[in-house]
């Protein structure tokens, strides 16, 4: 969640324990379980999303990939298993929120959201500054997850 004009320093942050680090390789994943696991990951149809989904379907988890054009998605996703292609555009949040309410039909929640889609100047700021898409979808995943967890408790 974003709050404010605030910035995060290196003494907000503290270690999570995660075996992973700059050197990790793509397939260090083996032995983890994302089985009944969601995700999403967007720009998944290609460089480190795909390698990023190989890795998260391979350790079970079921992953949505959002993508402007869907056929080139589904081009570049054919044979992996535990995929699904989305169509949603980064460059229209009115896309991104069709995505969410989507999901959010179909999902009681999401577990994993990886962002590694290039993400285009919009509207009203960046993607990259406050009040871009990118924060936007960072925002509703968060509101989704947050809502969910009320509802179980």
């Amino acid at each position: 969640m974003f709050f404010g004009n605030s910035s995060i320093s290196a003494g907000d942050q503290s270690p999570i324990g995660s075996p992973f680090g700059p050197k990790s390789e793509p397939g260090g994943a083996s032995g983890i379980d994302l089985i009944d696991r969601k995700a999403i990951v967007t720009g998944g149809y290609s460089g480190i999303g795909i390698k990023t989904l190989r890795v998260l379907t391979a350790a079970g988890a079921e992953v949505t990939v959002p993508a402007r054009t869907l056929d080139k998605a589904n081009k570049a996703l054919a044979g992996i298993e535990g995929i699904t292609a989305a169509s949603m555009d980064l460059g229209y949040i009115r896309s991104v929120r069709t995505l969410a309410e989507d999901w959010s039909s179909r999902n009681a929640g999401l577990d994993l959201l990886i962002n590694t889609a290039a993400t285009p100047s919009v509207h009203g700021g960046s993607a990259g500054r406050r009040g871009g898409v990118y924060d936007q979808c960072n925002d509703m995943a968060g509101q989704k997850n947050d809502e969910v967890k009320r509802k179980q408790a």
